[in-house]
């Protein structure tokens, strides 16, 4: 990646031209276009997010090892993640241009593409299937896509089959979440799954308890890290000595 010098507010005609309203401005720059930049802002996530902003939006699996690292999530952001993997011996059908597109859209989940005979074998030619190892949820495991061959369907199925019981409410998911129906209902945690997962983990079955109890058709539970949501989660009325929902 380039690294250019900072952009000062002195810059009027440069940061007209991108839009820049204040300092920092983080942007990505694809083939001379411009984006706004939607990731984490520490720099482990910044490192993850341009890693993945980078590389190909499906991720070639060539051999069995490879698919079994993709299923089984070693790859991932935690073993827990949702992935959607395309199985194909012909790349260029229909079906695989459009999961294609629909990973270029939807860059917070991840995506893989692979022809290796055993995944033929157990998951079938021409198929899109969703994994998830969420040991908490009674929806885990494989879901097959038996819908048409267009990014439209595709992604809708995603969509649909993509809302756990309890998620993590943070800077990668809040498109996401701000698009669902449903009321939000936010547990402000100390919230840190890449150096505190056995911590995350007593939350999240806390909270799966409270979220048994009602329908996800009427509210949906996520969890919140207090410290970047501070300001919100002060005037929700978070003291930091405790949790606040």
């Amino acid at each position: 990646f380039s690294s250019p010098k900072s952009m000062r507010p002195k810059k009027t005609t440069l940061a007209g031209r991108f839009q820049v309203q204040g300092y920092p401005t983080l942007k990505i720059f694809r083939n001379g276009e411009p984006e706004d930049y939607a990731g984490p802002r520490e720099e482990a996530g910044i490192v993850n997010y341009m890693r993945r902003k980078a590389g190909p939006a499906l991720k070639a699996l060539a051999t069995a090892a490879d698919v079994e690292k993709f299923v089984s999530g070693v790859e991932g952001k935690h073993p827990e993640e949702l992935r959607v993997l395309g199985v194909f011996t012909d790349s260029s059908s229909a079906l695989a241009k459009a999961l294609d597109t629909v990973a270029k859209r939807l860059e917070d989940f991840t995506f893989g593409l692979t022809g290796d005979s055993t995944a033929v074998e157990k998951y079938g030619d021409g198929k899109v299937v969703m994994i998830a190892n969420r040991p908490l949820d009674a929806d885990q495991g494989v879901k097959v896509y038996e819908g048409g061959a267009t990014a439209t369907e595709i992604q809708t199925w995603i969509n649909e089959n993509t809302i756990p019981l309890v998620g993590d409410f943070a800077q990668a998911t809040m498109k996401f979440y701000q698009g669902v129906s449903q009321p939000l209902g936010k547990l402000f945690v100390p919230l840190d799954r890449v150096h505190n997962q056995k911590q995350a983990l007593f939350y999240e079955r806390r909270l799966r308890k409270v979220a048994a109890k009602f329908p996800q058709s009427q509210i949906q539970l996520v969890l919140a890290d207090a410290a970047d949501g501070s300001r919100e989660a002060t005037d929700a009325g978070y003291s930091g000595k405790g949790e606040f929902l």
